[in-house]
């Protein structure tokens, strides 16, 4: 193995992760002269049965579950864990992925030694449409089919994301996750924007978590709205790293943004219903993630 040691590291908000927690070290355990730890960092979870598998889960060889008592957010959350991880690798996993390969920790404990940020990717689990999730299920689904490996590693830190990556624990104290954002979206895409600021490659693998469940549309579509609201507010920031702004800015530069809000603003209750129905379209999502952030409160003069 090129490493050795290695702690995993698990934010969770209302998520049941325990059979994701039991594949790792299951998958620890059988590599001889890893040093590992796995830490659950719970964000104050409202869920009383999410809290039940805190007793499951700290029996576990080198297991530990901790629960905030407040609410943190996504960035500090993975901030904190880096200041609780005792290796110098660190392993960061959604708590809501699933294992999809026997060999997943040897993979990224096998990287190029000189890979110091590597990011293995997301994959879909099912074939099936399920009854609820359908506009989550079809997003993974259809950006699976564009994110091997060799088309991430075209943009490496547009296509960055925190669900599946290894890193090693200097590279995120010299860097940490940007603590500004306390809303949903876009804290994974600025971190990738500070590590080509600060020259430290992205390198991406083919090694894949996996989505087994899918949220609900209603809640898929809550936390897209909440994500362009956090954009906005950032939105200077992250020019070069967003399909919406770029297509915004070709709108404002054709005088057509206020077009784009106008009809928006007349149809968004009907895109609402469709996107909240099983027949739920992308083209329909796409659509109005570009209307929301459109209707946005700009500088009407330059729209």
């Amino acid at each position: 193995m090129n490493r050795t040691e290695l702690s995993i590291l698990i934010p969770t908000y209302n998520d049941c992760c325990v059979e994701l927690v039991n594949s790792l070290a299951q998958q620890a355990m059988r590599l001889s002269g890893l040093s590992y730890e796995i830490i659950v960092l719970d964000d104050a979870s409202n869920r009383p049965e999410v809290l039940l598998q805190a007793a499951y889960i700290n029996e576990l060889r080198n297991t530990r579950f901790v629960r905030r008592e407040t609410n943190v957010g996504r960035a500090k959350i993975r901030n904190i864990l880096t200041s609780m991880a005792r290796y110098r690798w660190l392993l960061f996993l959604d708590s809501d992925m699933e294992i999809v390969s026997p060999d997943f920790l040897e993979r990224y404990l096998q990287a190029p030694p000189e890979a110091t940020v590597v990011h293995g990717g997301n994959c879909v689990q099912r074939d099936r449409l399920p009854h609820d999730g359908a506009l989550k299920y079809r997003y993974e689904k259809a950006a699976e089919q564009t994110h091997d490996a060799t088309q991430r590693n075209k943009q490496p830190y547009q296509q960055f994301n925190t669900s599946n990556f290894l890193v090693a624990k200097w590279v995120m104290e010299a860097h940490p996750l940007d603590e500004r954002i306390q809303t949903y979206g876009y804290e994974d895409v600025l971190f990738g924007k500070t590590l080509r600021t600060a020259g430290i490659p992205i390198l991406h693998i083919d090694n894949p978590v996996g989505f087994g469940t899918f949220e609900s549309n209603c809640s898929f579509l809550a936390k897209t709205e909440e994500a362009m609201h956090t954009l906005f507010q950032y939105r200077k920031e992250l020019v070069g790293y967003s399909n919406v702004l770029h297509t915004y800015a070709h709108l404002r530069r054709f005088r057509l943004a206020w077009l784009v809000r106008l009809l928006f603003l007349c149809a968004k209750k009907r895109m609402r219903t469709h996107l909240l129905s099983t027949h739920s379209s992308l083209f329909v999502f796409k659509c109005y993630k570009l209307g929301f952030y459109a209707s946005l409160p700009h500088d009407q003069q330059q729209g």
